[in-house]
């Protein structure tokens, strides 16, 4: 029998996701500059003020719908690392899915990682999931520790799980190649967000994959085949 938690809890999960999905399909017709209060509150159903008892402002919201386009990405990424056989093809591997998905939807993915409410994103991803705790339940624990952590330097870490132990490199270098793909991925990014972007996403994938092997190249050990 549901508990009275139980029913409340649902209600809010339901409210939540009809707010996410009308500042989604805003987002999708129009862009994510066009998401207003008015347009959300009118699509979900709800007056303006009801927003304001399940997200912070404006902001969090549009941060809980741009989770949603995450969700691509970690369905396929399983499929991705599911090819790897060892640790730095499975690097390899996370780094060309997240390029794929994020270099389709450049806004979205900029506003997530790298706009000024990046810092929050940690609390918010987490919570998402804590709600939505569905949308995670085919991936791995490493993909899940990924997703939540406190920043894009620190989730990123990730990816080296088994890089050092299976000699690719060496433990004390795995900061700095983490900080030089993400500047390479950041300026691929913003190169994309230009009105007129200077390559299209395929061949955005393909350069930034292509240094990034460059820069794998350079760190590896060299006594490991």
């Amino acid at each position: 029998m549901r508990t009275a938690r139980g029913r409340k809890n649902v209600i809010k999960i339901n409210i939540m996701n009809k707010f996410i999905d009308a500042a989604s399909s805003i987002m999708d017709a129009e862009g994510v500059e066009n998401v207003t209060i008015r347009k959300v509150a009118s699509i979900a159903g709800y007056n303006s003020s009801t927003l304001y008892n399940y997200f912070e402002d404006l902001d969090h919201l549009i941060l809980f719908s741009c989770i949603r386009y995450l969700k691509d990405y970690t369905g396929a990424l399983m499929d991705y690392v599911r090819k790897a056989s060892n640790s730095l093809e499975r690097y390899m591997m996370i780094w060309e899915c997240f390029c794929k998905y994020s270099f389709d939807n450049p806004k979205i993915y900029n506003l997530l990682f790298f706009s000024e409410h990046s810092s929050s994103l940690n609390n918010i991803i987490s919570e998402y999931y804590n709600i939505f705790s569905e949308e995670l339940e085919d991936s791995s624990l490493q993909i899940k520790s990924m997703l939540t952590g406190n920043d894009i330097y620190s989730r990123t870490l990730y990816q080296f799980e088994g890089c050092v132990e299976e000699g690719y490199f060496r433990e004390s270098d795995i900061n700095e190649i983490n900080e030089i793909t993400i500047l390479l991925y950041q300026s691929v990014l913003t190169n994309l967000l230009k009105k007129n972007p200077p390559y299209t996403k395929e061949e955005a994938l393909e350069k930034t994959m292509h240094f990034f092997e460059k820069i794998v190249g350079a760190y590896r050990l060299t006594d490991k085949k």
